[in-house]
């Protein structure tokens, strides 16, 4: 399986990358910005996407779900430390598998990566 973390915070990033190697996921690609969140999806085609909301650059990680969305369905989890925009409209509508907060849980990381593989990948 392969995962894009797009996660400005490059230590967070390193982080989650080295939980998923300590399960077995060594495919992961990680990039700092929405633009560059965008190009990943279409060079490196994963099979799920950890996306940070707040990045830097002219897009978002919502934008950049939307844009990513347009040309492939890609399960999206989002990840952030603003606890108000979980009901933001416009990243409901792009029918996140979930959104977790900051900090991560293992627990809830891998939980929510099996809901994604289970509900998009049958």
């Amino acid at each position: 399986m392969k995962i894009l973390i797009v996660e400005d915070e490059l230590i967070l990033a390193m982080e989650l990358e080295m939980r998923l190697q300590s399960k077995d996921f060594y495919n992961t690609k990680i990039v700092t910005k929405g633009e560059q969140a965008v190009k990943s999806a279409k060079s490196f085609q994963p099979d799920v996407i950890l996306m940070d909301i707040m990045l830097p650059g002219v897009i978002n990680g919502i934008e950049a779900a939307i844009q990513i969305l347009a040309f492939k369905k890609i399960p999206i989890i989002y990840i952030t430390g603003n606890d108000h925009l979980r009901e933001d409209a416009k990243l409901l509508a792009t029918n996140p598998v979930t959104i977790l907060g900051k900090p991560l849980s293992a627990w809830e990381l891998f939980e929510s990566l099996d809901k994604a593989l289970k509900n998009y990948h049958e």
